[in-house]
């Protein structure tokens, strides 16, 4: 199913497509990405599927091609479906170079852009479930990621340690390896809040899929070693739940950790920037990331941060310095950093928080990241 606004109906643009396994995935973390695509005049396409960001992409004023796309399936006949509606999609759409996020996309559209000679570049947004697991899952997605990135003109890692994982692997040929410091936070949208901070216990923020790979169960784990502690504090988490990856933590599960106290549990937002001003320090126990998005936006506000010493985090928190590192799968570890920010006077929380957004504004703002795409596409279709 195809999309277009009547505006869009001129000729001439060279088109440029974007494709991620959400609409989500576009409208939040690429929208400053296709405004300066379009304000270098190029025509942005977006392939994902429909989701209930799907709007808030078009009003982005994109091309908008909807993808029959389960991210998570595993069944062979479902995922050849996928793999064909690509194609079609491909084929109608008619990009001169197509930009691929997550795993199915980097993959399914290396695939079709090979089969019918496009020109593509591949984004590495993070390794997820199969690379934190065994079985023939990992196996069979290296083994593709090893044919399908040959072809691919860049492959961007969101971290070094990712591509470092690749390059050890053959799975990426150095030459067209090369690191992306995420998707980039505009620091001017997350900005600080005015408000003065309010007294009372320290207020922890975890925004998160619902997974246990994002370090939930420890989360709920090290309120609950506060509490015993005597420490006061009050924590929330935010994420959806329902997910279909294999790691998703029921809700009734969420359900039984709120029931005991341990934090409370506010489903999921569209703007995160009020619970963000409403808090203290954000909190991320992953087990692994890509660039968490989670901790860029706290510092970008000027929130310390709580994270796992894992890849991803600690490319983003400096430790002692914009928020505290700790050992990951380690509940007690994690108690400890949450107590000892609540051991910092308010003027201690503040200068961590304003270390992290000033690390945010020179390493990470979406304007270095796009010109990054844009040198990049400009050079690869004037070729």
């Amino acid at each position: 199913m195809i999309e277009t606004p009547s505006c869009l109906s001129m000729t001439g643009k060279r088109r440029v497509l974007l494709c991620c396994n959400t609409s989500f995935g576009l409208a939040n973390f690429r929208a400053g990405l296709i405004q300066s695509l379009q304000s270098e005049g190029y025509h942005v396409i977006a392939v994902a599927p429909r989701d209930i960001h799907t709007p808030a992409l078009q009003a982005l004023n994109v091309e908008f091609f909807e993808w029959k796309l389960s991210a998570r399936s595993a069944n062979v006949f479902n995922e050849l479906r996928s793999l064909l509606d690509l194609r079609r999609i491909y084929k109608e759409a008619r990009p001169d170079l197509c930009l691929h996020y997550t795993v199915k996309p980097v993959i399914y559209g290396a695939i079709v852009c090979s089969h019918l000679n496009l020109a593509f570049a591949s984004v590495i947004t993070g390794l997820g479930y199969a690379f934190l697991n065994d079985g023939w899952l990992p196996r069979l997605i290296c083994w593709l990621y090893a044919r399908v990135l040959s072809k691919s003109a860049r492959t961007w890692f969101l971290n070094r340690d990712d591509r470092d994982l690749f390059l050890r692997k053959g799975l990426v040929q150095a030459e067209v390896a090369a690191i992306m410091p995420g998707e980039g936070i505009d620091t001017s949208y997350f900005a600080p809040s005015t408000e003065p901070r309010a007294c009372g216990p320290v207020r922890f923020l975890m925004v998160s899929r619902l997974l246990y790979d994002k370090g939930v169960a420890e989360f709920a784990d090290a309120c609950r070693h506060l509490k015993a502690r005597g420490v006061q504090y009050e924590a929330s988490l935010v994420g959806a739940t329902g997910s279909e990856n294999p790691t998703a933590i029921p809700a009734t599960q969420v359900e039984q950790w709120v029931r005991s106290g341990l934090f409370q549990y506010l489903g999921t937002v569209i703007d995160v920037r009020p619970l963000l001003a409403a808090s203290d320090c954000v909190v991320l126990p992953s087990y692994r990331e890509g660039l968490p998005r989670a901790l860029m936006e706290a510092s970008s506000m000027e929130l310390p941060v709580v994270a796992t010493d894992v890849p991803g985090c600690r490319d983003v928190v400096r430790d002692m310095r914009s928020g505290l590192l700790c050992r990951v799968k380690d509940a007690s570890a994690l108690a400890d950093a949450m107590a000892r920010v609540c051991s910092m006077s308010v003027d201690e929380r503040l200068k961590m928080g304003r270390a992290g957004r000033t690390i945010m504004q020179e390493a990470f703002e979406v304007t270095l990241v796009n010109r990054t795409y844009l040198d990049f596409i400009k050079g690869r279709l004037q070729s």
